[in-house]
């Protein structure tokens, strides 16, 4: 068995495939996926309209959970100066030049908050939020002129660190037309404003199908940067490796050919060890044995195999990967010329009723 994996996945190809479900933590890791709050400063902008600016997310994920931003009041507190925090799809294409859509669909509002003289940051932190790669964002002021000495701002910022941001912003009318308005660089129409995503660690198959009678194809889906494992079995008891290597992005598509394999085939996946699987050598001792040295991810079965023909392969040795690296001696010596050497992962046989897909 592979020890501490986070999750083992195990789905049959022949059944409606259903995802399982997430990992559920009342702690999670986060990423930031926004962040224009180190730039340049600038608050001279006020507005008693609602207005906000237009960002690209950056980063991977799009669970936002956290949204900061930065304001300047300028007033003398009356007890009725308020914020409302709207965020929009720019989803209205009514003006039909295509990239150049208003804010629509409003996707989040939140409660109307107190706000304070000088510069402030507030943080959004009841966040549950499912975004696309492209929002705006938008303060309404309430409780305010609009005029010297009763007025507030969103502080301008540039540029932003992660994510993109045009020069341009927002801004609702009277009427409820949205419209863009730049200052010609004086400032930068960028705000300060920070999103955070929660980052999903969940490994899951979300999708499987039979593409002939020989071939299957499945989409794995997981944190980008970690190892994975693939498995496929025929009997839920011996398994063997399909794929093992890094998730580059949030999802990968692996195509399974094996006409030796009947259907249904059954696939299961989990995370290991991040270490990449290494071979060195050889080393040629005294007595004319060859020697190898390996390392791979800790629990992984694996095979030393040679060849004289690149065609047939013999097994030399199988072990366990360990954390410290493996010495493995060739101690065949009737095969005469040039070998060709490898490692890779071994079947591993459990027993069905071990099976049970949870996590471990």
């Amino acid at each position: 068995m592979i020890g501490a994996h986070l999750l083992r996945i195990l789905v049959v190809l022949t059944l409606p495939l259903t995802a399982p479900q997430s990992l559920s933590q009342a702690l999670f890791p986060t990423e930031i996926i926004y962040n224009n709050s180190s730039g340049s400063r600038d608050f001279r902008r006020s507005s008693i309209d609602e207005f906000g600016d237009e960002i690209i997310f950056g980063g991977t994920f799009r669970e936002v959970v956290i949204f900061r931003f930065e304001y300047f009041g300028e007033f003398v507190p009356q007890g009725d100066e308020t914020c409302t925090v709207r965020f929009y799809l720019n989803d209205d294409d009514s003006d039909g030049r295509p990239g150049f859509e208003r804010p629509g669909t409003m996707i989040y509002e939140s409660e109307t908050f107190t706000i304070f003289p000088g510069f402030n940051s507030v943080a959004l932190t009841d966040l549950d939020l499912t975004v696309p790669n492209r929002i705006t964002w938008t303060a309404d002021f309430d409780g305010l002129s609009g005029l010297g000495g009763d007025r507030a701002s969103l502080v301008f910022s540039d540029p932003p660190s992660i994510g993109k941001s045009f020069d341009d912003i927002w801004k609702k009318t009277r009427s409820g037309l949205w419209v863009a308005a730049r200052f010609n660089a004086n400032p930068v129409a960028n705000l300060a404003a920070q999103f955070v995503s929660k980052v999903d660690l969940s490994l899951n198959i979300v999708e499987a199908e039979i593409l002939d009678k020989e071939s299957a194809s499945l989409t794995v889906q997981g944190p980008p940067g970690r190892r994975i494992l693939v498995e496929r079995s025929h009997d839920l008891e011996t398994w063997t490796p399909v794929f093992v290597g890094k998730l580059e992005s949030r999802r990968l598509r692996l195509i399974d050919i094996n006409a030796d394999v009947p259907f249904p085939r059954f696939f299961r996946t989990s995370l290991v060890q991040d270490k990449e699987i290494t071979l060195t050598g050889p080393r040629f001792r005294e007595d004319g044995l060859v020697e190898f040295t390996t390392s791979g991810p800790h629990g992984l079965r694996f095979k030393l195999q040679s060849t004289t023909d690149l065609l047939t392969w013999k097994d030399v040795s199988e072990f366990t990967f360990a954390t410290r690296d493996i010495n493995i001696i060739d101690n065949d010596l009737a095969e005469t010329g040039p070998k060709i050497y490898r490692v890779i992962l071994a079947p591993r046989f459990e027993p069905a009723n071990q099976n049970t897909g949870d996590s471990n």
